[in-house]
């Protein structure tokens, strides 16, 4: 416990601008990406699907970009402290807080950002207003981005190679989400497995995008994905967390690994 205070004080009195560079960033992509996916979206089915997809990654790099390169950024002292001063598990669990303050932070701006360029009038899902619904979910993306960037940060040796991985790390969210097309055969299981897939369900639930589908034709087959009701929400939120949780043991593991028996540390 002890090392856990010591770190988040030494932390919060050195790397304050460390949160203000990631806010500020995340803010200025997400109201690029918000100006540039803004034309029907909420009013015509198709750019609505866009206009969500491109957001829900917007957060996703957000999160991963938080976190991906952060032990090496202070892996100097922090290797040493490792050893003498603090347990991995309070560095993780010290990780943890930060990065869940910083996407909280991150979630409330860009929902804020959200609110002031599009225009919509249905109800929230599992609350009235769907602001906070909207809210929830970006902010429950991005820590589950973030801490899956924080445990593959764990699996390189250095800044570099860290900041190489956060393309792949996108595209696999892309290609293994099934976000855009149908997964089949031994590849759907993976869907399960990524961020992209509950971050998207939970916003096209609460967009009510199979009202949109259903102005297209009354003809077609509505999604199970979107449906717009408590149970599908809380369950993709659950999914969230559950994969947050993961990322967080791995990162752990990982870490104890590169401590304990990674000679090249």
């Amino acid at each position: 416990m002890k090392g856990l205070v010591y770190y988040l004080e030494r932390w919060c009195s050195t790397n304050i601008p460390y949160i203000i560079k990631n806010v500020i960033t995340s803010a200025f992509i997400f109201g690029f990406a918000c100006n540039a996916v803004k034309d029907g979206a909420f009013e015509v089915y198709g750019s609505t699907k866009s206009c969500l997809f491109t957001l829900l990654m917007c957060t996703i790099w957000s999160g991963i970009f938080n976190s991906i390169a952060l032990f090496y950024s202070e892996s100097e002292y922090v290797l040493d402290d490792l050893d003498k001063l603090i347990s991995v598990r309070d560095y993780v669990i010290a990780n943890f807080i930060i990065q869940v303050v910083l996407c909280i932070i991150q979630g409330i701006v860009s929902t804020t950002i959200f609110v002031l360029f599009f225009d919509f009038n249905f109800k929230g899902v599992l609350f009235h207003n769907p602001n906070f619904d909207f809210l929830i979910t970006f902010i429950l993306v991005a820590i589950s981005a973030d801490m899956l960037g924080f445990a593959t940060g764990m699996l390189v040796k250095n800044i570099t190679s860290a900041m190489a991985l956060i393309p792949i790390l996108l595209i696999a969210q892309f290609l293994f989400s099934g976000c855009l097309f149908e997964l089949k055969g031994i590849m759907k299981p993976f869907a399960k497995y990524t961020t992209a897939q509950w971050g998207y369900s939970a916003l096209g639930s609460i967009s009510r995008l199979n009202d949109l589908m259903l102005k297209v034709s009354t003809e077609l087959k509505i999604d199970s994905m979107f449906e717009a009701t408590k149970n599908n929400l809380i369950n993709d939120w659950k999914y969230l967390i559950l994969l947050t949780i993961i990322c967080l043991f791995v990162s752990g593991i990982l870490l104890y690994k590169k401590v304990n028996y990674d000679e090249n540390k």
